[in-house]
């Protein structure tokens, strides 16, 4: 139910679309606002999902790289520490 208190299968019937068309319109308004309802915009939208996933692999990458940086400074020290006490 929309938030009119109208039913999807309504708004499709008025609109003359099916009811695929109504529940994407919703959950791209749900998503993106206002904007998510432009149709010309549809494949930016796709593109910013992916843009996304690519953001959170990244996150990951960058958290995994300055762990491994830290273990380098650490394993560093240790070696010094080996070094001093031979």
């Amino acid at each position: 139910m929309l938030e009119n208190g109208r039913k999807r299968k309504e708004m499709a019937l008025e609109k003359d679309v099916s009811l695929n068309s109504v529940n994407i319109w919703i959950r791209n308004y749900q998503l993106y606002g206002r904007d998510g309802l432009s149709f010309n915009k549809r494949t930016d939208y796709v593109a910013q999902e992916e843009t996304q996933k690519e953001l959170k692999q990244l996150k990951k990458i960058g958290k995994r790289y300055n762990e491994q940086l830290e273990e380098i400074e650490i394993l560093k020290k240790f070696q010094a520490f080996l070094k001093e006490n031979e």
